[in-house]
C-alpha cells in the first residue's frame, strides 16, 4: 500500500466529528482523613521531642549531658583491665616514657629467655642476662661482656703447617675439638642453671608504682596544725633569743674564765622574728648559695662550717683576741716608749688599775 493509500484509510471522514469539544474530568485527589488545613500550624515541643527520641527530660539536659561527653575523662573516671594499665597510664601522663618502655623492654626479654629451650645458639644470651642481673650496678654492659668472653672463650681453630704431619695436626685438631666442646658443655650446663633465677625475675618484675610513697601523706589540716604549732613556738621561743656568748681564760697569766657575749637589741630580735613568720627556707638557700642559678662554692662551704663549728670558731676568736691584746700589752709596759695614745685612758695615766697589777704581778714572777 501506498503512502497516499493508507492516508485515505485513515477514519477522518465527516462522520468522525464533532462540533462539540470533548471533555475532560480530573481524577479526585487522596486526601489523608487526619490532614488539617494549610493555614492552621502544628505546636512543636522541642523537649517532648528530646524526651522521646533520646530519653532526656528537655533540651538543657542533652547539652549538659553531651559536653560531659565531650569533655576528657580523668584517670579516676576511666575503668582499666589491671593495676598493670593504670599504672602505665600515670608514668605516660607523667612524661616517664623512658622509664616505662625500659620496663617493658626488660619484661620481654624475660618473658622470651624464660620459655626458649637452652641450646647452643640460645644458651650465651641466657648466661649474659643472667650476669647482667647479679652484677646490676656494679658492672657496666662492657665489662660483663669482656667477663663473658674470658668464662666462655673458645681457642683459635688450628692450621696445619707445610711441614706439620697430617697425624701430628689431626691430634692438635682432635685437642681443640675437645676443648671447643667443654666450653659449649659448660656454657649450656650454666645456662640451665641460671633459668630458675629468669623465671623468678618474671614473677617478681612488676612496674614500680610512680605514686608510691610508704609513709603517709600530710592532709591539708595536718599542714595547717603544723603551722599553727610552729608560729607558737616562734611567738613564745623568740624572746629567748638574745644573742651569742663564748668564754675567755687564760690560766698562765691567772685570768679566770671571762664571759664574752655578742648581744641582740630587741628590734633586731623582733625583725627577725617577723622574717621567720613567712620564711621561705628554699628561696633562702637558691639566692645565698646558687645566685642566678650558679652555685657559690665559697658562700656554701663557709656557711655549713660556720653552722657546724660555731662555738668553735667563736672560742678560738675569742681566745687569740685575748691573747694577743695581753701579749700586747706586757711589751708595751716592758717598753717605756710605748706610745700612749693607743691605750686606754686609765692605763696611759698611770693610774693603777686591774691590768696594771696582773702585768706588774706577771713581770715580778
Amino acid at each position: 500500500m501506498t503512502a497516499e493509500e493508507q492516508v485515505q484509510a485513515l477514519p477522518i471522514g465527516d462522520e468522525n466529528w464533532s462540533e462539540t469539544p470533548p471533555t475532560f474530568t480530573a481524577a479526585p485527589e487522596d486526601k489523608p482523613a487526619d490532614q488539617k488545613p494549610a493555614d492552621q500550624k502544628t505546636d512543636f515541643n522541642p523537649d517532648e521531642f528530646v524526651k522521646t527520641t533520646f530519653g532526656f527530660d528537655s533540651v538543657e539536659v542533652a547539652k549538659t549531658e553531651i559536653e560531659k561527653l565531650k569533655q576528657p575523662k580523668s584517670p579516676e573516671e576511666i575503668k582499666f583491665a589491671n593495676d598493670f594499665s593504670k599504672n602505665a597510664f600515670e608514668y605516660l601522663k607523667n612524661g616517664e616514657e623512658d622509664k616505662l618502655f625500659e620496663h617493658l623492654s626488660k619484661k620481654r626479654e624475660v618473658k622470651n629467655l624464660s620459655e626458649i629451650e637452652v641450646n647452643e645458639k640460645t644458651a650465651a644470651d641466657i648466661v649474659k642476662f643472667d650476669m647482667k642481673q647479679k652484677y646490676q650496678g656494679v658492672l657496666d654492659a662492657e665489662q660483663i661482656d669482656y667477663q663473658f668472653k674470658k668464662l666462655y672463650n673458645t681457642p683459635k681453630e688450628p692450621v696445619q703447617a707445610d711441614d706439620e704431619l697430617d697425624e701430628d695436626f689431626a691430634q692438635r685438631k682432635g685437642e681443640w675439638n675437645e676443648a671447643v666442646s667443654n666450653v659449649k658443655m659448660q656454657l649450656a650446663i650454666d645456662a640451665k642453671l641460671a633459668l630458675p633465677n629468669i623465671k623468678k625475675i618474671q614473677e617478681e618484675l612488676i612496674l614500680p608504682d610512680i605514686f608510691k610513697n610508704d609513709s603517709p601523706q600530710p592532709t591539708q589540716e595536718d599542714l595547717q596544725k603544723a603551722r599553727e604549732g610552729y608560729l607558737a613556738a616562734l611567738e613564745s621561743e623568740s624572746v629567748n633569743f638574745s644573742g651569742f656568748e663564748t668564754a675567755y681564760e687564760n690560766k698562765e697569766v691567772g685570768i679566770p674564765e671571762l664571759k664574752v657575749p655578742f648581744g641582740v637589741d630587741e628590734k633586731e630580735r623582733k625583725e627577725l622574728s617577723e622574717r621567720l613568720k613567712e620564711f621561705d627556707v628554699d628561696g633562702f638557700v637558691f639566692n645565698r648559695w646558687f645566685p642566678e642559678g650558679k652555685a657559690n662554692i665559697k658562700q656554701l662551704m663557709s656557711d655549713v662550717y660556720l653552722l657546724e663549728n660555731r662555738d668553735k670558731i667563736l672560742q678560738k676568736i675569742a681566745s687569740e683576741s685575748g691573747n694577743k691584746a695581753i701579749s700586747t700589752f706586757i711589751e708595751k709596759k716592758k717598753n717605756p716608749s710605748f706610745e700612749q695614745s693607743g691605750l686606754p685612758a686609765e692605763i696611759s695615766n698611770g693610774k693603777t688599775v686591774e691590768m696594771d697589777k696582773l702585768v706588774a704581778a706577771m713581770l715580778e714572777a
